[in-house]
């Protein structure tokens, strides 16, 4: 017969065979499902090594149990998963990385708990398209947690100035002018964007060259929408 089974499991004595020895000397083969053939394992509530006895009631209600016994392995199992420390926000159009903080945990059917490896290569389903609240759903060993990350608008990091092509020569309290101006804003989601002279985000100091001289630097700073800003000379 079957000799391992899963918590919560039914017992099953297929292939179960005793041979009963009546006081008279007579015996009598018996099998799984003849009438008087029970176990004192049906519903198998208890995790670990069990010990299956074997009984047989005559027709007169008297009741003998085997006099070897059988053991059988139990197996606890893995019946939810939850997920802890994990990294709970990110810019919109990020990548989800869950952390190296996060921590699996499995509730086992006998009411334990133990912690599980969260593999490298984990996949986590979450749409970042969006600001607000987004639902992560992962699956380890068949087992599916899901929990709530904050999308949150995207920020500037900093920007860089790729080129001017504009003019380098002016005059006393001439107007800096930004055409031909290309910057390249790098935001904390690791996206990137190229903008140009004229852009309304891009501001300059000085705007106006109130000052004389060589070599004067400009400052470009760049402003996103929540009011964020970036410089680069």
């Amino acid at each position: 017969e079957k000799q391992e089974y899963n918590h919560n499991d039914t017992f099953n004595g297929e292939g179960v065979q005793i041979t009963v020895t009546f006081a008279s000397g007579k015996t009598e083969e018996h099998h799984h499902g003849d009438e008087g053939v029970s176990y004192n394992l049906s519903t198998l509530s208890e995790v670990g090594l069990q010990t299956l006895e074997v009984s047989y009631t005559d027709k007169y209600g008297t009741k003998v149990s085997s006099n070897s016994a059988q053991k059988i392995v139990v197996n606890k199992v893995a019946e939810s998963l939850a997920i802890t420390g994990f990294n709970d926000s990110i810019y919109v159009g990020q990548k989800y990385e869950i952390g190296a903080e996060a921590v699996a945990t499995v509730t086992y059917s006998d009411g334990t708990t133990g912690t599980i490896e969260i593999p490298d290569d984990l996949v986590v389903d979450i749409d970042n398209s969006q600001v607000g609240t987004a639902v992560a759903t992962v699956t380890i060993n068949g087992l599916t947690a899901t929990f709530n990350v904050t999308v949150k608008e995207d920020e500037v990091d900093h920007i860089q100035v790729f080129g001017y092509g504009g003019e380098y020569t002016y005059t006393h309290k001439e107007a800096f002018n930004p055409e031909g101006l290309e910057v390249t804003v790098y935001y904390k989601s690791g996206n990137t964007e190229e903008v140009y002279g004229g852009d309304e985000r891009l501001s300059y100091s000085p705007a106006t060259f109130t000052d004389v001289g060589n070599n004067i630097t400009v400052t470009v700073t760049f402003t996103d929408s929540q009011g964020n800003t970036a410089d680069a000379d």
